[in-house]
């Protein structure tokens, strides 16, 4: 999923990470970095995904940060970005932005 969001023009790194979800269990979410603005990113990724990957792999939610967190090596650590980014945006209902 993290290589398909990394093909869409405009985005600059990416990573996608699970959020528990009463339905489902547990859904798909992704923090991206855009190399440029685009107030339409997360309907244009969703858009784009759709010939590329599983409906169910198509991330939900997708947060728009200015750095994905890493850990001390320089790899991005989803641990980090589960705990902080779906905290902080699980109850908001308004776009994501840091």
């Amino acid at each position: 999923v993290d290589s398909a969001l990394l093909s869409v023009d405009g985005v600059k790194e990416a990573v996608c990470f699970g959020v528990e979800d009463e339905k489902y269990g547990e859904i798909v979410w992704a923090a991206v970095v855009l190399s440029r603005h685009d107030s339409d990113i997360e309907k244009r990724i969703q858009g784009t995904l759709v010939d590329k990957i599983s409906k169910f792999k198509i991330p939900q939610r997708i947060i728009v940060v200015s750095e994905i967190p890493k850990g001390p090596t320089g790899k991005i650590s989803r641990k980090n970005v589960k705990e902080v980014l779906a905290k902080k945006f699980k109850d908001n209902k308004a776009k994501a932005r840091l």
